[in-house]
């Protein structure tokens, strides 16, 4: 199990920040170094990943790779299938975690819906995974824009999923999903439960489960109708290391620059 579970862990980094990375930095185009910065992030990601869980799984983060081992009978058909579920689950998992910064780029819903799909559809174009990142990025477009939480629920549940429940009604029993649809409806309605920024953030922990990715759904639908204080901000960003707080800048100066609407 625990060489599936790094094949998971793996593709789940490699969707989250590199094709994140082609999310931000828009790499439709060579504009701004973006396919300089695309191929350094896929690089960088890999090289992590190899020495983290290579030892492991060996790192193969693609179902060609494990294909090719496969056919040079490097593996058995077993681990063969074994990897391409967890790799698949990890896929869909990084799919809708990443695509706030799509939702915040677009500067209306539907371009914020066609971001979200075409940048999920850089690593798998299962219907399940767009299905997440969209409704994510309507949530995050809305809040924006300042529709309600009422609103925001209506149209979740009129395109995506219902929402018939309560964070309370569904702790005990909840576990570690690897899915959108099992992730994504849990994530929005911690959000439309919430009082503040941080309390998005602490109900979508006390759910549990695969709470990091709760929590990187639903804070960015927070931060975009409330806002994060300025406290959180000051407290969070000395975690960032030189590059990632170099990143987070430049993010920081595109938003106010061209999206003068959406900073914040």
């Amino acid at each position: 199990m625990r060489k599936y579970a790094s094949e998971f862990i793996g593709t789940f980094v490699l969707v989250l920040f590199a094709c994140g990375t082609a999310a931000v930095t828009g790499c439709a185009s060579a504009a701004d170094a973006a396919y300089l910065l695309t191929a350094l992030a896929f690089g960088l990601v890999i090289v992590a990943m190899a020495y983290s869980i290579g030892h492991v799984s060996g790192c193969h983060v693609d179902p060609a790779v494990s294909l090719g081992m496969l056919l040079s009978g490097r593996m058995t058909a077993k681990d063969f299938i074994g990897y391409v579920l967890s790799q698949f689950l990890g896929a869909i998992a990084g799919a809708a975690m990443r695509i706030s910064a799509a939702a915040f780029a677009a500067g209306s819903e539907e371009e914020a819906l066609k971001m979200a799909e075409a940048v999920t559809d850089v690593t798998h174009n299962h219907p399940e995974g767009v299905k997440g990142a969209k409704a994510t990025a309507l949530a995050i477009n809305l809040a924006r824009t300042g529709h309600s939480k009422q609103d925001i629920k209506a149209r979740v549940e009129q395109d995506y999923y219902p929402l018939d429940f309560t964070i309370d009604q569904i702790r005990p029993d909840y576990l570690f999903y690897e899915t959108c649809q099992e992730t994504v409806p849990q994530a929005i309605q911690c959000f439309l439960e919430s009082d503040s920024f941080e309390d998005t953030i602490r109900t979508a922990v006390s759910l549990g489960g695969d709470s990091d990715t709760l929590a990187a759904i639903a804070g960015p639908i927070a931060e975009a109708f409330r806002g994060i204080p300025g406290d959180l901000w000051q407290q969070a960003l000395p975690f960032l290391d030189p590059t990632l707080r170099g990143l987070y800048d430049e993010w920081v100066a595109y938003r106010m620059k061209d999206k003068p609407a959406a900073a914040g």
